[in-house]
């Protein structure tokens, strides 16, 4: 057998060792599983860069010859046919079964058509593919995938493969089999085939039409619905965004009439972002002829699986992600749970599904899931971009998220108008108490401003998407405040303020310059933020920078149809300019010519490149053109000045420092550095920190609470979970101020907190290990955790004349934390039990042995009661998923799945 596969004319007979036809029916030969393996293991041993097995055309005539028709024989055959089920006892750990040859041929089949039809991107490098020389050898390959595309088109080899399959599906038992199967299919759906007569996109119509007739959807039901389901989710999510592939196709799924008649406010460009995507303009939806029979049948189709897929599995599915995505031993593209709530979020709003539906998907958890993947992959992206390595990847997933969350958004606010009659009386009360989480949660409205802020060689429509997004989300917390006016943690004026810098507004400003070509929409998102921050904020001065300043003169001389609040803003920022330069002309100079808009560096879109040159153009044309040529400039000069001095200062400050704390112990250093700080003013700064301690110091004690206006931040709490140090996130400026200074940073040294540079990361991070204990420590020694002390020494707070309610919330969350988690166990609450666990699964110990410092009520036995119930909740609960996840092969993922629909087919970016 190892000679007959080694050599040339042993791979040209391998057709022996598989079978043979004799009479118009085929014999399966004696050493047929024999055959199976040795093929299966050659395929999995050849070299990466030859290939050379694979190659031979007989290897993938084998598949019409020998494979197809072994299908049919099994499936003409009882005896063979019963075998095959008997399949569901062979990969079960636990018992045994007598060995079948047949059914170990069926096993062995699956696998060796999901090793021929693996991806090109799973083949071969990257760097291998993209080189000329290799072109005849990676061409090779792909045409042997699209002639057993091709093959699998037909509906007899579909019929054949899916009258195998189904039994095993229904028992849902042999794991391994399911798997190789939806990898099977996910493989073929991935693969583009070319033909004269039908074009790629019709066959892949015809491709996927033929197997819904033959039962895949029932398939996919089935598997969502079972409960060994996270076995396979996975794969599901991978073969899910393959189906949805079709511009046409997602077209005439989109023009079914609907109550939502506002969808295109919440425009999500197709041809920038994801080819998955519905089109949300109504009208260019509809008006896509479907004349194709193939794909009218397929819209039909999927619009009746769209409906039992939300009705059953789409709520199960995106939690067995997060599970997945939350384990250590997964990597798995965070995409894929982002494409899955972008796109069926989208379809149960245009299919007016009922919230229940969906109930299980809008909750604080998820959306606070989705903070903590845009908060960490920003943050690789920063470490990428330090490093100088690939970025693209990051970019995409980042803007998964905003659009995720944008959706996410919209899906709530339609909900709670348009389709609130779809809700029950219990899904109102979960809609408010929604809403009320969603106004304390700062780490989602302030990671808008902190990608706004650090937007950078970046693409257009990504910084489209985050300013519609956080304009929708800041008109929603608007309308909620006033609904819910006992929150203590949000003030519009307050957070708004932060954006009155002329770093954001020159983010605003480059969006501006596509007025023409932005929807209304999102030209009242620039407009509407000037507005607030010239006027609410008397802040004119940050708008006064050149490319703002021509835009307004360019838009008022053109005549453009402007709304009256956008024409008030341009008309007072201007005249503000002109007063602020009769009276300070350095002062002008100063805002016109910012170090920071002369260095802003910016990732155009193809598109908008010739539109930025022609800009550029007209710009060398002007008075200023010296400037942005490299002449001499005396306030350009002076600006650099100020820059060189600012540098300098910063040096003699930091040195004149380790001179100072070189003789003093680490308490005596960490309040030498604090009382420095209160005499720069960072007071602010010192309380932003303390409140990450504890924040921290919460979700690590519990992580549930009976009162619904008190939630956990989704930094400390996701990384907690996972175990891992919590970044230290400055949101605004002044936070990134406090990172820059060098008392803070010594400060955070000291203190003990992981420094950024030295440990990998961009950003200073709370150490994993430290304890409950230690955390409030930390805490306690920055300040007194009473309000009035804090207030007192606080001249910067966010308000200055009012309590600090924010700081006031922890602190009451902190002195009952006692109360809540007995309170909780002893109420035998098993999903609460469930959510302490995971949640202190690495605090135990800590835990256990806590004694509170300061009074909490119903202290008496507050110990043996606590460590009873945590004993008898841990005894309850499961050990945590990732032994699941890693003791299941069917994970190991090939490098390539990183985005649904394939690799180059989702986020156009240049």
């Amino acid at each position: 057998m190892e000679w007959n596969l080694m050599n040339v004319d042993g791979i040209r007979n391998i057709h022996s060792g598989l079978g043979c036809l004799l009479d118009n029916e085929y014999i399966i030969a004696d050493e047929c599983e024999e055959t199976l393996q040795e093929i299966i293991s050659k395929l999995k041993s050849e070299d990466s860069h030859i290939r050379s097995f694979r190659r031979q055309k007989s290897i993938y005539n084998m598949i019409s010859t020998d494979i197809i028709p072994i299908l049919k024989s099994s499936d003409l055959t009882d005896d063979l046919f019963v075998l095959i089920v008997k399949l569901d006892g062979l990969s079960c750990s636990g018992f045994s079964m007598p060995s079948c040859r047949s059914s170990c041929e069926t096993t062995h089949l699956s696998k060796v058509l999901t090793e021929l039809t693996e991806p090109i991107e799973c083949l071969f490098p990257n760097n291998f593919r993209h080189e000329s020389r290799n072109t005849d050898v990676v061409n090779e390959i792909i045409n042997h995938l699209q002639y057993i595309k091709l093959l699998f088109c037909q509906q007899e080899s579909l019929d054949l493969l899916f009258s195998q399959v189904k039994p095993i599906i229904q028992k849902g038992q042999n794991k391994e089999f399911i798997n190789q199967f939806l990898l099977l299919v996910r493989n073929l759906l991935y693969v583009q085939v070319w033909d004269r007569d039908m074009g790629s996109a019709d066959i892949q119509c015809k491709f996927i039409k033929n197997m819904f007739e033959c039962g895949l959807d029932e398939i996919l039901l089935t598997l969502l619905i079972h409960p060994s389901r996270f076995c396979w989710s996975v794969n599901i999510v991978q073969l899910l965004s393959l189906l949805y592939t079709d511009k046409i196709v997602l077209g005439g799924l989109n023009a079914q009439g609907s109550r939502v008649s506002d969808e295109v406010l919440f425009n999500f460009d197709i041809s920038e972002v994801m080819s998955v995507f519905i089109e949300t303009d109504r009208n260019i939806a509809s008006s896509i002829p479907i004349e194709n029979t193939n794909r009218s049948q397929l819209v039909n189709i999927l619009k009746s699986f769209n409906s039992q897929f939300l009705l059953l599995g789409f709520a199960p599915l995106v939690s067995d992600l997060k599970e997945i995505l939350l384990s250590k031993s997964c990597n798995l593209d965070g995409s894929y749970f982002m494409w899955l709530l972008i796109f069926f979020l989208k379809m149960a709003r245009i299919q007016e599904m009922d919230f229940s539906c969906i109930r299980e998907v809008v909750t604080v958890d998820i959306i606070g899931f989705l903070v903590y993947q845009g908060i960490d992959t920003f943050e690789e992206l920063l470490i990428s971009n330090q490093k100088k390595l690939e970025t693209a990847t990051k970019k995409k997933r980042l803007h998964f998220t905003v659009a995720s969350i944008k959706e996410m958004l919209k899906t709530i606010e339609v909900y709670d108008s348009h389709l609130s009659v779809l809700l029950s009386k219990d899904d109102v009360q979960n809609m408010e108490n929604l809403k009320c989480a969603l106004l304390n949660m700062t780490d989602l409205r302030q990671m808008f401003l902190l990608l706004i802020r650090s937007w950078e060689n970046q693409s257009y429509s990504f910084l489209r998407d985050l300013i519609v997004t956080n304009h929708t989300f800041l008109l929603l917390l608007d309308q909620w405040h006033q609904q819910i006016p006992s929150t203590q943690n949000f003030e519009m004026i307050q957070h708004i303020n932060q954006f009155s810098t002329i770093k954001v507004m020159q983010r605003y400003g480059f969006l501006l310059e596509k007025f023409n070509k932005n929807s209304p929409c999102v030209n009242d998102s620039i407009f509407t933020m000037m507005h607030h921050v010239a006027g609410d904020c008397k802040s004119p001065e940050v708008l006064m920078q050149m490319p703002i300043l021509k835009l307004f003169t360019d838009l008022c001389d053109d005549d453009k149809v402007i709304s009256n609040e956008a024409s008030d803003v341009m008309e007072y920022v201007m005249h503000k300019f002109m007063v602020t330069a009769a009276e300070d002309p350095s002062l002008c100079a100063k805002y016109l010519f910012s170090m920071e808009a002369n260095n802003m560096n910016i990732d155009l879109d193809i598109a908008s490149m010739n539109d930025y040159k022609s800009d550029v153009s007209m710009c060398s044309n002007t008075d200023f053109s010296p400037l942005t040529h490299g002449a001499v400039c005396p306030n350009a000069i002076h600006l650099n000045d100020d820059f060189t001095d600012s540098e300098k200062n910063n040096d003699k400050e930091r040195d004149l420092l380790e001179k100072q704390i070189q003789n003093m112990n680490n308490e005596t250093v960490i309040q030498f550095c604090i009382a420095k700080l209160h005499e720069k003013k960072m007071s602010y700064q010192l309380l932003w920190l303390q409140t990450v301690l504890l924040e921290t110091y919460f979700v690590k004690y519990v992580g549930t609470s009976n009162d619904k206006y008190q939630m956990e931040e989704p930094i400390p709490l996701y990384y907690s979970l996972q175990n891992r140090p919590v970044p230290l996130i400055p949101y605004n400026g002044r936070q990134e101020t406090a990172l820059e200074d060098c008392h803070f940073q010594t400060l955070l040294k000291y203190l003990g907190f992981y420094n950024g540079s030295n440990s990998g990361w961009i950003f200073p991070h709370i150490p994993e290990f430290w304890t409950i204990d230690q955390l409030m420590s930390k805490a306690e020694e920055i300040g007194p955790l009473n309000n009035a002390a804090i207030d007192s020494r606080t001249q910067e707070a966010l308000l200055e004349n009012q309590p600090n309610y924010y700081q006031e919330m922890q602190l009451k969350r902190i002195y009952t934390l006692h109360t809540y988690i007995v309170s909780t166990l002893q109420n035998g609450d098993w999903a609460s039990e469930k959510w302490i666990h995971r949640l202190l699964s690495y605090n135990r110990q800590d835990i256990e042995r806590s004694e509170m410092t300061f009074k909490c009520e119903d202290k008496s036995n507050l110990d043996d009661t606590l460590g009873f119930n945590m004993s008898k909740a841990f005894s309850r609960y499961p050990e945590h998923i990732e032994t699941t996840v890693s003791s299941n092969k069917t994970f190991d993922l090939p490098n390539w799945i990183g985005y649904p629909c394939g690799m180059n087919q989702i986020i156009e970016t240049s």
